[in-house]
């Protein structure tokens, strides 16, 4: 008697979370589904999951834009995922003449309240801006983003100005 039971419960088990997990509004990690595109919403997603990154060297601190420089970011705390980090040398850097590999995420989270983040693909940059509290986009990574690249085209280390700067 318990046998039809016990397989009653996980069946039911079984469905509620197929059909949970076919209907709840979390995007995607785009690094565990390439074939479904990469959507604002998946990366917004992949952004707000802290323990994915890893600070620049280590440190969790803000880092104060360089006033010369111009900025458009401001104050910001820079990270990286774990794609990312591992290209990273022992200074924490991204050693000259070497490029980050596919699947790369470089996110600065802004005093202001925005996430600017870069997505490595096909050897290619994504570039987006979202807004931290609603997630709403700025910059979609899915539309041609000149105002981006054409200021990072310029940087040393495989367009990340980062470490040309602090």
């Amino acid at each position: 008697m318990k046998k039809p039971l016990l397989a009653a419960a996980f069946g039911i088990t079984l469905l509620s979370s197929i059909f949970y997990s076919c209907t709840k509004d979390i995007g995607p990690n785009p690094l565990l589904d390439k074939n479904i595109g990469y959507s604002d919403k998946a990366l917004y997603d992949t952004c707000k999951n802290e323990v994915s990154f890893t600070y620049y060297k280590g440190n969790n601190v803000v880092i104060t834009s360089n006033p010369s420089f111009g900025s458009p970011h401001g104050n910001f705390k820079l990270k990286f995922n774990k794609v990312a980090t591992a290209a990273l040398g022992g200074d924490g850097k991204l050693p000259t003449g070497q490029v980050f590999p596919d699947g790369s995420m470089v996110l600065k989270e802004t005093v202001g309240g925005k996430y600017y983040f870069t997505f490595k693909r096909n050897g290619s940059w994504l570039w987006g801006a979202l807004i931290m509290a609603d997630g709403s986009v700025e910059q979609s990574v899915n539309t041609e983003s000149t105002n981006c690249v054409s200021c990072h085209m310029y940087a040393a280390r495989d367009k990340i100005y980062s470490f040309d700067l602090y």
